[in-house]
Formats: structure tokens, sequence, C-alpha cells
């Protein structure tokens, strides 16, 4: 099943995020075993400052995909206010393939 995470920042958090990212992207690129991360990226606010994240993610069931996210460096920093995890239904191919 695929998935997409939303995590939306702590007001300003810049800093924080600034101080985890290294942690966040390694993490992201060490994913082994029932979840994958297959595209991520940082969400924006109006001035072009990321203050966010979205993630595509393959995992069996959504209990993986949260346990997945229970130990990543920008939960266990508390940049995220505010999260959500749902199953999604992918339709479409990446249009810059």
């Amino acid at each position: 099943m695929f998935f997409i995470f939303l995590g939306t920042d702590n007001p300003d958090c810049f800093d924080l995020r600034r101080d985890t990212k290294s942690r966040h992207s390694a993490y992201l690129d060490a994913a082994t075993g029932s979840v994958a991360v297959l595209m991520s990226g940082p969400t924006l606010d109006s001035e072009g400052r990321e203050a966010g994240s979205v993630m595509i993610l393959e995992a069996p069931d959504t209990k993986s995909v949260i346990g997945f996210f229970e130990t990543e460096p920008y939960h266990l920093a508390g940049l995220f206010g505010a999260t959500d995890v749902r199953a999604w239904n992918w339709k479409r191919g990446n249009p810059y393939l």
C-alpha cells in the first residue's frame, strides 16, 4: 500500500528544522524493512521558508508507517505541530520521468 505523510512544523522552528535536517535525511535514506520512502520534500510557507514535510511511502499498513515515524528525527526533536498519515491510491506516475 501507499501512504502520504504530511507534517506541519510548529511555529518559529526554522532553527530546529535546520539543525535536525541531516539526521532526518540520513534516517530517510537508510529506511529499510517494511517501509520504503519513495518521495519526500519540504512544504514552504508564504515567504518560501521550509515549514513542513510531505512524504510518499510504501508500507504494508498504517501501523508500520506510524512506527516508522516514532523514531524519525524531526518527530523526536518536536518539530511537527501536526501530522497526518493517509492511505493513498496512487493513480498516475511521476510526470518528470
